[in-house]
């Protein structure tokens, strides 16, 4: 909590002067605000470099994955000419299914920057209050910036009627360099098309995502059928 000042040391507080006028407070709180805004929008502008950052890698996976989603796909066609057409059809569904869930992590990454610039913003807007009401009860202005401990306004300096922001002093990477690491990729890679990642007894370990299989008819390795096993309620 900032104590108010006694009548002497509020006519005092902005210069020493004992003259300071309504127009010389108006001036501090101006000069705080357009600190603040400068804060801000030093905040804003690194998390957004952040956000273009995370977007161009997780392009770059995804053209990555594109190309190892295929293979697979691409090589049974080589050896099984006679399943084309349904090897053909599971890999167009696995590429669907990751161009769309490519698209919604774009979405949801793209909502969580929104909503965390909304979210500095609301935090703005609470110090701005706190500054207009330390105002109204008679306190000296920059001890309530102060007192509030923010680490973000820990670049803010004052002097007289004036207000510096220095972006040195707040850590912004140390607060939002990893703000988008929750948002990671891990799709296609030929998964999803309802087969093991092994084949039956004898056959060995198969690395690629996608095995001989026949629907569930095992024991023959003349065909393949890119589809799970077609199972009755119940079983």
């Amino acid at each position: 909590m900032i104590a108010s000042l006694d009548d002497d040391s509020w006519e005092n507080w902005v210069n020493g002067t004992g003259t300071n006028t309504a127009a010389d407070i108006d001036t501090v709180i101006a000069a705080i605000e357009a600190q603040l805004d400068l804060a801000q929008t030093a905040r804003e502008t690194y998390i957004a470099g952040v956000l273009e950052r995370r977007k161009a890698r997780l392009a770059d996976i995804h053209e990555d994955n594109v190309l190892k989603s295929a293979a697979p796909f691409e090589y049974q066609q080589d050896l099984l000419n006679e399943e084309v057409e349904d090897v053909e059809a599971a890999k167009a569904n696995a590429l669907d299914d990751q161009d769309k869930a490519y698209l919604d992590l774009q979405e949801r990454i793209q909502d969580y920057y929104d909503d965390r610039v909304e979210a500095l913003n609301l935090e703005l807007q609470k110090v701005e209050r706190i500054i207009r009401r330390a105002l109204q009860e008679g306190k000296a202005v920059d001890d309530v910036v102060y007192g509030m401990r923010l680490d973000w306004l820990a670049g803010i300096f004052f002097a007289g009627t004036e207000a510096i922001y220095d972006s040195e002093v707040y850590d912004k990477k140390d607060a939002f360099g990893t703000e988008f690491d929750v948002f990671t990729y891990d799709i296609g890679h030929g998964k999803g098309h309802g087969h093991r990642d092994q084949r039956g007894s004898g056959y060995g370990k198969q690395e690629t995502g996608y095995v001989v299989g026949n629907g569930g008819d095992s024991g023959s390795r003349r065909y393949t059928r890119p589809e799970p096993t077609a199972y009755e309620v119940g079983q």
